[in-house]
């Protein structure tokens, strides 16, 4: 089993590698609509637009990623496949926080927007 496989990964934002990389978290998800008639049997469901929601850890509090910008989004995983999803990320959250005797942890929250 490979340990510390996420290690070497990069996150780019804007076509620029942003910050030391320490967590990652690509979700793609959506509200299936249901379609059920009164013939089915149980619930029967039809896929939707699928949601995505990229949530990034990096170390230090300024990594040149703040509320509102929007760019293009590269993730570079640290076995050679690479994720390019949606044409433009809009940042919608970010939270700084830290605690004693420790490193200072930027989070983000990207989704995709229109340019």
């Amino acid at each position: 089993m490979t340990t510390r496989a996420f290690d070497g990964s990069t996150f780019s934002f804007g076509g620029s590698a942003i910050g030391q990389l320490k967590s990652l978290s690509y979700d793609e998800d959506g509200h299936d609509v249901d379609v059920t008639t009164l013939s089915d049997g149980t619930h029967v469901f039809d896929a939707c637009i699928p949601s995505i929601e990229i949530q990034v850890g990096l170390v230090g509090s300024s990594v040149g990623l703040a509320r509102g910008d929007t760019g293009t989004v590269s993730i570079v995983w640290a076995d050679g496949t690479t994720t390019a999803p949606a044409p433009t990320f809009l940042v919608s959250k970010v939270s700084i926080k830290g605690q004693l005797d420790g490193e200072i942890e930027y989070s983000a929250t990207l989704v995709p927007t229109h340019a």
